[in-house]
């Protein structure tokens, strides 16, 4: 073991036998962020619109025990809390045809264009029809 963290260790097993209570610090700890702040938004965003333009579902609980999920776990995807771990990562590859690039940085190489332009086009939002004016109603 690095002497460097077992010094630390040590350290901190005197402050948690002195304390009564662990004082380890936790993974986040100087980062500024709270559990529920997203970390990861822009995976969020993409996954919600892979949701949206493959099963064309606004019920997010029922698409993620469709496909395995629980619906915390999803949820937290979407949110950007958390990421997917790789294996279910790659478990969404192999359900819609992504690739692991395009969910955790965003590249659209190799992905499918359909996919593609259906997930901009749910973005842009419903398409609006021009106004008729009374030139174009005579």
């Amino acid at each position: 073991m690095d002497t460097h963290i077992s010094k630390n260790f040590g350290h901190y097993k005197a402050q948690k036998a002195s304390m009564g209570r662990s004082v380890i610090p936790s993974q986040n700890a100087g980062m500024g962020k709270t559990p529920s702040e997203p970390l990861y938004p822009e995976t969020g965003r993409r996954l919600r619109l892979l949701r949206l333009a493959i099963h064309e579902m606004d019920n997010q609980r029922a698409f993620a025990e469709l496909h395995g999920f629980s619906h915390s776990q999803w949820n937290n995807y979407e949110l950007g809390v958390s990421r997917p771990k790789p294996d279910d990562a790659l478990r969404i590859k192999q359900k819609f045809g992504v690739t692991t690039d395009w969910i955790y940085d965003g590249s659209e190489a190799m992905m499918p264009n359909w996919l593609l332009e259906k997930m901009a086009q749910i973005e842009r939002g419903p398409a609006t029809a021009p106004k008729r004016t009374r030139r174009a109603m005579a």
